[in-house]
């Protein structure tokens, strides 16, 4: 970001959680700041394939997440400056399928873009 912070996203095997986005952020000296984990609705496999940090510090992460049944779902987090998570919003496309976030986007207005790919009829 602007003032040196860097961001790492991605999947990690948690405790008993099976994997987990874990999204951590660094200062410009490389110093730890805050660890994010997001464990899904159904404790299953989770992973993170994108960030992007908007001009206030919110920090957002997509990727895939298992949903109900056997598909994954799109999974979009934004987190806060501190790292605490502000919300969560899910996508599963229309064929209940395997739908997953590969790169994501956040303009000046904070609206935010997300794109991958999704099976369905």
């Amino acid at each position: 970001d602007d003032a040196g912070n860097v961001y790492v996203t991605g999947c990690s095997f948690g405790n008993g959680t099976w994997y987990d986005y874990a999204t951590i952020k660094y200062n410009a000296a490389g110093q730890e700041q805050w660890v994010a984990r997001y464990n899904g609705p159904v404790n299953y496999s989770d992973g993170a394939n994108s960030i992007a940090v908007d001009g206030g510090g919110n920090v957002y992460v997509t990727g895939h997440s298992a949903g109900s049944g056997f598909s994954y779902d799109y999974a979009t987090i934004k987190y806060s400056l501190a790292g605490v998570q502000v919300w969560v919003a899910r996508y599963n496309g229309p064929g209940n399928d395997y739908d997953g976030a590969t790169f994501i986007a956040v303009d000046r207005d904070e609206n935010v873009f997300v794109t991958g790919t999704s099976c369905g009829s």
